[in-house]
């Protein structure tokens, strides 16, 4: 086997690679490009090397040039060998070493046997530069070989189309893409037409496929002739570098692209296969000289010149994606233009032709009809393209289509949903059938009428659902969290599954099969089982990775695809996709055999009994699993973020909220490109039913619907969903609402015993549950005052004593003083890499001096979901030369009514004031908007898990125990540290808003404190009492207590 050679083996004369640092060095500037931005333009003249005629070079002058590019683009080879790559192992023979090229070829195959020095396979190498040399074979094996087929009639054109065909035969002439037909050559002609091409214009095509069999033409076609496998070409997309956008986001990323132009007019064809690609036009008879669109084998042909191209890209060390012609990537801002300049002058010594118009960098780019936004991590569809998919599936939806739709239309209709499902991975399940659907019926032509199915009306309807108010927006965010899920389903019993892996079982669930699926097909049953374990257990974990272990293959693939041609399975998997996008899962399914699945199975059997984190809404109740889970984060370390799980290991019994988080907005500049706004998203609205519930107005059902935060609402929602259950275990009579104390009173005694059951028993959470169920009755206008009953009061207080209270002692989070701020800010400052990049680490600086300085709740300067009504933005900060800086909090927890204060942001020492770090931020975050959040880490949010996983990181560094600290220890530690110095507690309640002497329980003491106070007390001399030396009252004294 031929030894593997290196770019640098190459290219002997290059320098040796720098040893790779041992810390990364800090990042320059970011780019002061302020999102929503335009996609990026066309590169200006000077960005290309067209000073160069790489078409002159010889070896030497490669070598040097294309070296001295590469460096210049910062790229360096790997140091491990570049791999094979796809699809380069032809059905047949591409070259005959006895045959000739129908025309001189452009492409230097001295080139390409230089640049494909090292390729792993030989016979790819050889297959390469024999097509360059004989030209490439078609893979035609029919009769129309050596025949002179009679002249067809073209297809039906408009004078626009006609005229751009034209135009197309005259330029492919000049080429010498396209030759006229000699005397006495025989040849086989196909008609010729055009279709639209995007953005305008029209491309010629060559119809080899002609004749159909709906023709009736007693003749074969080119492209009957060629024998291909059913799958023999596995394309790349845009997927690969979203995800790569979602693992590894830089606020630095800018994007590049490169479209080959005459992309198929690169390979010369064999003499005798130019012979089976004539047509006629205007009285005149051509022969293609060259692949052109409509022949069957010319994609996997140019493909293997696409993946040979691809190969020596990365050989230099640039990461790249390819689609046929067009090849995209990523890399740092300042890199982008010298990487065109080194793709051009690469591309130009092989012999190929670059799009420069198409070619473009920067930090918006238009990827294969996406747009794609490198700096904040996200992608969208263009508004004509959004707007175009809307027309077309209302039209399809309407009425005068009479469930009907021509063939072309149905195919234009499923490219735009297939460009959707890059978008909204949860609609490939709502477009896979029509796929099928177009496939079944491509044998009746591309003039035919198709009538609609139930299944396919029933899919546009959930895209028309979705289209209605969604913005065309994806987010590119990393998962929260992982999570397993173990299913199983039996015919003969039921569905079984459970959450985590077999030795650490946290959740798990049995229930009988639906009643709509008895007697279906076991792929149905595990699907179905699929669904019911993530209806249950993905409220609780949204936004989390969920690893899900089926046992089936079938339906693994189909979970993999959103496809299966099973229809029952196929609108489980619909209903799954569903789950996915309302609660942001981000699903990742294996295959594991059913010796490995034996938890799942007995469940699925009804062996053991079910355990679930919410319980069955088909009667009774559930019970606590008493396993201690390990609950990791995907690093492996221990997890700071919130999660399901309480701190003893048990299961929160986390509410399902039944609506839909509304989507990020899309605004429209002047010029109506589109202007992302990803980090804003509007108050949660209230469910579809609140209006007919509350009674009233639509204004009247949203206030009072926003007369509650988020939360509670989400509190009183589980409480009423629990009551109900119990209600419906009791038999009592619908309707359960107003409840009567005797109802509301076996309420609490149930939910005694079930809490109990989880854990120690605290009359808070009683009391909590109670008023959520009173809350209820006040928003529905009912009578709540058997609620209030002092009976029920005392039902707590005897609960609590018989069944073993919790001690009664509040958990406090530990102080951030002001030593121990600088220890944390010293460690961001000093490893910025570990927190996320320069610019994160920036942001966490300045976040955490705010805090401490203005004594700052967590949830003050946090925000998951960003709304600049609620949360701290940009416009919040007013730190104007010579005045007073100040802070306006919009809301906080004190602050129902969402009235906003205003504090003022002290000036300190250079290391923790406050000021200098927000101005430092300030400057360097390129969110300028004064409605833009005022703090973000990459991904767009601030989230309070983020940031105090953060917190975590750096105290851990610094050698401090990271257990007790949370987004409350930056102003208990402020009040903590104001009263060690000697602060009056009247100007502590200033600083931090106390209105009450809540701010004393902020204040904490050491226990060394405390000794000394003791000492104190025990060390005073007599001499300083009023109280008599003897320590007994004289006769007749009467002491006064002190008030």
């Amino acid at each position: 086997m031929a030894s593997l050679a290196s770019p640098r083996d190459r290219f002997p004369d290059s320098p040796p690679r720098p040893p790779a640092p041992t810390a990364r060095q800090p990042s320059p500037e970011p780019p002061s490009i302020a999102p929503p931005r335009e996609p990026s333009a066309p590169p200006a003249p000077e960005w290309w090397s067209s000073h160069l005629d790489p078409v002159m070079w010889d070896a030497e002058d490669a070598r040097r040039e294309l070296d001295a590019l590469a460096r210049a683009a910062g790229l360096q080879p790997p140091d491990a060998p570049v791999p094979a790559r796809p699809n380069t192992t032809p059905p047949f023979p591409v070259f005959d070493p006895a045959g000739s090229p129908a025309t001189t070829s452009r492409l230097r195959p001295e080139a390409w046997a230089h640049a494909l020095q090292g390729y792993p396979d030989p016979a790819f190498v050889h297959n390469i530069l024999g097509m360059i040399k004989h030209g490439a074979k078609l893979g035609y094996d029919g009769p129309l070989r050596g025949s002179d087929r009679p002249v067809p009639r073209n297809h039906n054109m408009s004078g626009e189309a006609l005229t751009a065909v034209r135009t197309s035969v005259r330029e492919a002439c000049a080429k010498g893409f396209t030759r006229l037909k000699r005397p006495g050559e025989v040849s086989a002609q196909s008609p010729v037409g055009a279709v639209p091409k995007k953005p305008s214009g029209w491309r010629m095509i060559n119809d080899l496929s002609w004749p159909r069999t709906q023709d009736r033409v007693p003749s074969s076609s080119v492209n009957e002739g060629v024998q291909l496998p059913e799958r023999w070409l596995s394309y790349q997309s845009i997927d690969g570098l979203l995800d790569d956008l979602t693992v590894d986001f830089d606020a630095d990323t800018w994007l590049w692209k490169m479209d080959l132009k005459d992309a198929y007019r690169h390979v010369v064809v064999d003499a005798a296969d130019a012979a089976l690609l004539g047509f006629h036009l205007d009285g005149k008879d051509y022969v293609d000289c060259c692949l052109n669109f409509g022949g069957k084998s010319s994609p996997f042909i140019f493909n293997m010149f696409s993946e040979a191209l691809a190969w020596i890209l990365a050989s230099f060390g640039l990461r790249n994606r390819h689609l046929l012609d067009d090849f995209f990537g990523r890399c740092k801002a300042a890199r982008g233009p010298a990487i065109l300049r080194f793709l051009d002058a690469l591309c130009g010594y092989l012999g190929l032709s670059v799009a420069r118009h198409k070619s473009l960098t920067g930090p918006c780019v238009e990827i294969l009809g996406i747009m794609v936004d490198g700096p904040t991590a996200s992608a969208w569809l263009s508004p004509d393209k959004l707007e175009k998919l809307r027309w077309s599936v209302r039209s399809a939806l309407s009425r005068e289509s009479n469930d009907q739709i021509s063939f072309s239309a149905a195919e234009s209709l499923v490219g735009s949903l297939t460009d959707a499902t890059r978008i909204v991975a949860a609609g490939r399940a709502f477009t896979r059938g029509f796929y099928d659907w177009l496939t079944d019926n491509r044998h009746r032509g591309h003039r035919a009428t198709l009538r609609l199915s139930r299944d396919l009306k029933s899919d546009l309807r959930w895209w028309n659902n979705l289209l209605r108010k969604w913005p065309g927006v994806r987010l590119l965010r990393r998962p929260r969290g992982s999570i397993e899920i173990w299913t199983d389903a039996a015919t003969s019993s039921g569905l079984g599954g459970h959450l985590g892996p077999p030795e650490a079982v946290t959740a798990r669930f049995s229930a009988p099969v639906p009643d709509h699926l008895r007697g279906a097909n076991i792929m149905a049953l595990e699907a179905e089982a699929v669904h019911e374990a993530l209806q249950r257990w993905a409220p609780a974990h949204k936004g989390f990775r969920v690893v899900c272990r089926v046992d089936n293959q079938a339906v693994v693939n189909a979970l993999l695809t959103g496809r299966i041609r099973h229809r029952d399975t196929q609108r489980v998997v619909r209903r799954i996709f569903t789950l996915l996008h309302e609660h942001r899962i981000f699903l990742r399914v294996s295959w594991i055999a059913s010796e490995d699945n034996a938890v799942a199975d007995a469940l699925s059997r009804q062996v053991l009994a079910p355990v679930d984190i919410r319980g069955s809404r088909t009667g009774g109740h559930s019970r606590s699993v008493a396993t201690r889970a390990s609950w990791r984060s995907p690093t492996g370390r221990p997890s700071g973020r919130p999660t399901a799980l309480t701190p003893g290991g048990r299961l929160r019994d986390t509410p399902v909220v039944p609506y839909l988080p509304p989507l990020p907005r899309l605004d429209t500049a002047a010029n109506g490109l589109p202007r992302l706004r990803p980090f804003t998203q509007a108050l949660l609205g209230p469910p579809r039913n609140w209006q007919a519930l509350v009674g009233g107005s639509p204004d009247f059902a949203l206030f009072l619907w926003n007369g509650l935060s988020p939360s509670n609402r989400a509190r009183i929602e589980g409480a009423v969903h629990d009551f109900a259950d119990f209600a419906a275990t009791r038999g009592w009579t619908k309707p359960y609402f107003p409840a009567s104390e005797h109802q509301a009173g076996e309420w609490l005694v149930h939910e005694a015993k079930r809490l109990r059951a989880k854990g120690p028993l605290r009359a808070t959470t009683l009391r909590a549950r109670l008023q959520a169920l009173k809350s209820w009755h006040i928003d529905l206008g009912l009578d709540h005052s058997s609620l209030a009953s002092p009976r029920l009061a005392r039902l707590i207080t005897g609960a609590c004593r018989t069944l073993g209270a919790a001690p009664q002692h509040r958990k406090q989070a530990l102080p951030i003083t002001l030593p121990l701020l600088r220890r944390v800010l010293a460690e961001i400052r000093r490893r910025p890499t570990d927190f996320g990049g320069r610019v994160a680490a920036l942001a966490l600086d300045a976040a955490f001096c705010l805090a401490f300085a203005c004594f700052l709740r967590g949830g003050e300067f946090t925000h998951d979901t960003f709304d600049a009504r609620r949360h701290l933005r940009r416009g919040s900060v007013m730190l104007a030369p010579g005045a007073t800086a100040t802070l306006h909090i919009p809301a906080s927890k004190t602050d129902p009514h969402g009235g906003g204060v205003t504090v003022v942001i002290p000036e300190g020492p250079p290391d923790v004031c406050p000021r200098a770090r927000l101005r430092l931020w300030l400057a360097v975050s390129p969110l300028r908007g004064d409605n833009d959040p005022l703090f973000w880490l990459p991904g767009g949010r601030f989230p309070k898990s983020a940031v105090l996983d953060a917190l975590n990181r750096a105290l851990r560094s610094a050698g401090v125990p990271t257990d007790g600290f949370s987004g409350h220890s930056f102003r208990r530690g402020a009040a903590t540290w104001a009263a060690s110095v000697g602060t009056p507690v009247d100007d502590i309640m200033l600083l931090g808003r106390w209105k009450s002497a809540a701010a004393l329980k902020y204040i904490d003491i050491t226990p060394a404190a405390v000794g000394a106070l003791g000492h104190r007390v025990l060390s005073a001399p007599a001499s300083q009492s009023s109280i008599p030396a003897s320590g007994v009252p004289a006769p007749g004294d009467i002491w006064t207590p002190r008030v």
